[in-house]
């Protein structure tokens, strides 16, 4: 299974400096959630930052404003969205439904009998850790329970809670692979898919 990833590599988007680039209601429709590890918020970072359930990580937003561009939302249009009734995390989160078009995820592992194993986000836009939020589409898909793991800020994965032993431990050696070869590490551990709530702030 490490094979499968190791062959794939997202597109990453060029972020650009929030002082280049002005967001304004035009920017709405494009703008997406993004998590990231929680030592972000120990420096002077240009957008605002919410607690997740997990206390190592973060959720922030970005725009998506053009081809390859990755802009984040400034605190201070963000505060005058919220201002004017705007849940910036609803809106976001519809935002990136509406882009995947359904394609919440990208790879999948089945097993003989056809029942889903695990999935693996690694959407084009560099935010596929994000498609964990999905709760709604990944319960639909695992009925039965998963977990969930950010090894890398660009991809996420999820495995179904009845894996059996061997795919568990499969799963976990791909996690780890995957951890130690991350661009911006995030966790090299599994996760109830509750660790992601969003704390509104």
């Amino acid at each position: 299974m490490v094979d499968v990833l190791d062959r794939l590599q997202p597109r990453r988007m060029t972020a650009i400096p929030s002082d280049l680039f002005e967001l304004s209601d035009d920017h709405l429709d494009v703008v997406q959630p993004l998590i990231v590890p929680a030592e972000y918020g120990e420096h002077d970072f240009p957008a605002p930052l919410a607690r997740l359930a997990d206390p190592r990580l973060l959720l922030t937003w970005v725009a998506l404003a053009r081809p390859d561009w990755m802009t984040y939302v400034k605190p201070a249009i963000a505060a005058d969205w919220r201002a004017r009734g705007i849940d910036l995390h609803a809106r976001a989160l519809a935002n990136m439904r509406a882009a995947d078009d359904g394609l919440t995820w990208t790879h999948e592992k089945t097993d003989d009998s056809g029942r889903l194993v695990w999935v693996a986000m690694m959407h084009e836009d560099g935010l596929g850790s994000s498609r964990l939020l999905c709760h709604d589409e990944l319960a639909a898909a695992f009925p039965e329970g998963y977990i969930v793991s950010l090894p890398d800020r660009s991809f996420g994965l999820a495995l179904s809670a009845a894996a059996s032993p061997d795919e568990r431990r499969a799963f976990e050696a791909m996690v780890r692979e995957c951890f130690d070869g991350a661009t911006t590490p995030m966790l090299s551990d599994l996760l109830p898919p509750e660790a992601l709530l969003h704390h509104a702030d």
